[in-house]
């Protein structure tokens, strides 16, 4: 799967264009429109301008690509600022507020983020497995290396079951996933984390929940849950350091009871470091 394909299929022409004009295609791993300004892209952390500039109606036909001409069909996601389009690309919008629906108008601005596989990233941190949370900043890695060891752990005999609420691990399209998550994974998309976490749990008898981005109570609630029953957890999480966790009552609250025995610490280079808890 080439994400770049995918994410030239929801520009317009212009645009399009000058992304096929960029130097180095294979190391995009954001595209950004604003109004007004010119297009540009984001490589190996540097973001360079395009020879194309960006208006309201590029950014028009970007959300109508994106939502396969449906945007109130994905209202929920949008809701929350975002939406997952074909190939598991991740469009993310800004503009004007409506407090009374929860939508954005007048948008000005988008990012299109480019999921990329890593193959056998994560073989290192699979045997043994042990309840794992990831941790580094954006943009590090985190969900490349979280697909890659759900895909290792389920092709090595795990139950995997995996919460893609937002469409990025597995990319699941028309009921099948455009990644490779392994043998063994049954995956629930939509929702919330933490509901999809607790139906895994009922439903599929998993050995292992896997999950992206802890960033609420009841996820992190759920994860508790999950630990109790017996069940491995391999998760995410923002920070550079086991003290960026214990300083955030939630993630303290995950470590202080046991949910997890190790972090794997990414950093700005993509180097990964074990740390025991």
């Amino acid at each position: 799967m080439n994400p770049l394909k995918y994410a030239e299929a929801l520009l317009s022409e212009e645009l399009r264009k000058a992304l096929r004009r960029c130097p180095n295609p294979e190391k995009i791993c954001d595209i950004r429109l604003r109004r007004g300004r010119k297009l540009s892209v984001v490589a190996e952390g540097r973001e360079t301008e395009l020879d194309a500039r960006v208006g309201a109606e590029d950014i028009r036909i970007l959300l109508e690509r994106a939502t396969e001409a449906s945007p109130y069909a994905a209202r929920e996601s949008l809701a929350r600022g975002y939406v997952t389009a074909r190939g598991g690309l991740r469009v993310g919008f800004c503009g004007e507020l409506v407090a009374s629906t929860g939508l954005m108008k007048n948008l000005g601005s988008a990012a299109i983020r480019l999921p990329r596989e890593q193959r056998d990233w994560g073989r290192p941190w699979v045997q043994p497995f042990c309840s794992t949370l990831i941790l580094a900043p954006p943009g590090c890695g985190k969900t490349s290396l979280l697909r890659d060891m759900v895909r290792l752990l389920s092709d090595g005999g795990e139950r995997v079951g995996l919460c893609d609420d937002r469409g990025e691990l597995a990319s699941i399209w028309e009921g099948e996933p455009c990644f490779d998550v392994g043998a063994h994974t049954d995956i629930i998309t939509g929702g919330n984390r933490a509901e999809g976490a607790l139906m895994l749990l009922r439903n599929m008898n998993p050995t292992l929940i896997a999950m992206d981005e802890l960033t609420g109570e009841k996820e992190c609630s759920a994860c508790l849950t999950v630990n109790r029953c017996g069940v491995k957890l391999l998760a995410a999480a923002h920070g550079c350091a086991a003290e960026d966790l214990r300083a955030r009552p939630l993630y303290r609250m995950l470590l202080e009871q046991g949910a997890f025995q190790r972090l794997l610490l990414i950093d700005g280079e993509h180097r990964v470091k074990e740390q025991r808890l």
